[in-house]
């Protein structure tokens, strides 16, 4: 399934995956907590991909200089802060990539759902492209995973 999908949460989803287990309502869901956590009142873009071990493997090998397969990656467009167009243009984010393998294995292993795992490497994901690095410090690390437990509670809620 690929397509290009707009709600009125002000994001443009591309997505490719080929399964129908994930609809774009269930982004869009997510899309919009968000948006709502971060106060983009903007366009914004963002590209998604649900693949496989291998391809993110192959992805996480040419890219990050790691030869294994990851749950997440997220490039993003712009490396330092989101500068914001103007309010009528869309603002590419970037891409993230799920691995669809990896978050069934972990999904298992954390014993909740698939969309559940999904949902919190999506939310891990766009945060990235928002400028959030878990890895360059511990209080970031801290930060990025209070706001993925945040917004990911929010979507639960509902």
């Amino acid at each position: 399934m690929t397509g290009s999908h707009m709600k009125k949460n002000n994001c443009v989803l591309e997505y490719s995956w080929d399964n129908d287990y994930f609809k774009k309502s269930f982004f869009d869901r997510i899309n919009q907590e968000i948006i709502l956590a971060e106060v983009i009142n903007k366009p914004v873009e963002v590209s998604l991909s649900l693949v496989d071990d291998a391809t993110i493997r192959q992805y996480n090998a040419q890219f990050r200089n790691k030869d294994t397969a990851t749950d997440v990656l997220a490039f993003a467009e712009k490396d330092k802060e989101v500068s914001w167009p103007d309010e009528k243009e869309k603002n590419y984010l970037g891409e993230i990539l799920i691995s669809v393998d990896t978050a069934k294995k972990q999904a298992k292993e954390h014993k909740h759902s698939l969309s559940d795992e999904v949902a919190w490497l999506y939310i891990h994901g766009f945060l990235h492209l928002l400028g959030y690095d878990h890895e360059i410090s511990k209080k970031e690390a801290q930060r990025m995973g209070e706001k993925t437990q945040e917004i990911f509670l929010n979507i639960k809620e509902k």
